[in-house]
């Protein structure tokens, strides 16, 4: 199905027209004649496309310039309509108006695709980009000795924020304020390589993706069901790169969440030692303590090395390293917990709390416990 070239050809009469001062009032009307029989062959070909039982995508239909040609200023503010006689430019007007009414209609009826339709339309195309391609994922994994929930976590985080930064959601609307706060920069910051520069929209970039996205665990899901209608109705606008992006994140995601489940179904008591030295500094490894290690596990507030996971805050974190200090006698606890889970300033983050009075999510869940 060809694409409605028309619509550009149409813009650029009217664009050549308003660069030209026109006078004889009979070139006037042919121009306005050419240009209503224009009109009157897009506004059939959108009324049979609107009508027909096809299914449509923007990929075979698509217009440039979507949002300024189904805007009816962006047409009737041509001189022609000025210079035409007041009955014909008001007949060509009403076409003008006509012809933009059947363009968002039809638009309407590509974004409301059928769900089935869709899911098989990109799952073809997932499964044959999955067929020629060795993932980065796979090459990675091979180079290392030993995988991690740790290291899983840090590539998952990196390759999301790899397809952010090809700019695969451009096209969705602008986060608001709220949103952009509620990205937690400083976290995704912390699991990438610290040498690695992204876009300066990172962050809205980031906001965007939250709309269809959630955490099970220490799996990063994207949920593809909310994310279908973007999809389709801007697959056509997307680069090649930007769709190879989009399906290798799908592939090699669904990889790392296979790897993540295994280990954690796999029987792994919390291990004392982990190739050949102390995982555990020695006043956090005794029988009480690791009671309540096992229960911060099954919380989901560290993983099987006790070290934090990454939906868990630095106020959580805090709190974590207080109870713990209480009940095993901790004197040194802020040092303790920086040098073991790797982070920095939980005093000043512990003065936070205490100023703003307000106890971190799921607070009851960590008194809990740690409740004899």
């Amino acid at each position: 199905m060809a694409k409605l070239n028309q619509l550009l050809t149409l813009d650029q009469m009217l664009k050549a027209y308003d660069s030209m001062n026109v006078d004889d009032k009979r070139v006037i009307q042919l121009q306005g004649m050419c240009v209503e029989g224009l009109v009157d062959d897009i506004t059939k070909r959108l009324d049979r496309l609107r009508e027909s039982k096809t299914r449509l995508s923007c990929r075979n239909v698509l217009v440039a310039n979507y949002e300024t040609m189904t805007d009816a200023r962006h047409w009737l503010g041509s001189r022609l309509f000025s210079d035409l006689p007041k009955e014909e430019s008001k007949v060509l007007k009403e076409k003008m108006e006509l012809m933009v009414y059947l363009m968002t209609a039809l638009m309407l009826k590509i974004m409301d695709v059928d769900a089935d339709y869709a899911d098989t339309f990109f799952c073809k195309l997932k499964e044959s980009y999955k067929r020629k391609r060795i993932t980065n994922y796979e090459l990675w994994k091979a180079q290392l000795p030993e995988v991690t929930m740790e290291l899983l976590t840090r590539f998952q985080t990196e390759l999301t924020a790899d397809m952010l930064a090809m700019g695969v959601l451009k096209y969705d609307l602008k986060p608001s304020h709220e949103e952009v706060e509620q990205v937690q920069l400083e976290k995704v910051l912390r699991k990438l390589p610290h040498d690695k520069k992204y876009p300066e929209d990172f962050t809205e970039e980031c906001a965007k993706l939250r709309r269809y996205s959630h955490w099970d665990g220490e799996q990063f899901c994207v949920d593809y069901q909310l994310l279908r209608k973007y999809m389709f109705q801007h697959f056509g606008e997307m680069t090649s790169e930007q769709h190879v992006a989009l399906f290798e994140y799908d592939v090699q995601m669904r990889m790392i969440h296979e790897d993540m489940k295994r280990m954690k179904e796999e029987p792994t008591p919390i291990p004392s030692q982990r190739g050949g030295e102390p995982n555990l500094p020695e006043v956090l490894a005794s029988e009480k303590a690791r009671v309540y290690w096992q229960r911060l596990m099954e919380q989901g507030f560290v993983d099987e090395y006790c070290h934090l996971l990454p939906d868990t805050s630095r106020q959580q974190a805090v709190l974590i390293a207080e109870l713990f200090a209480e009940k095993l006698a901790i004197k040194t606890k802020w040092k303790t917990f920086e040098d073991f889970w790797g982070i920095n300033n939980l005093a000043q983050e512990r003065n936070k709390r205490t100023e703003l009075g307000k106890l971190p999510s799921r607070s009851e869940d960590i008194g809990a416990i740690f409740d004899d």
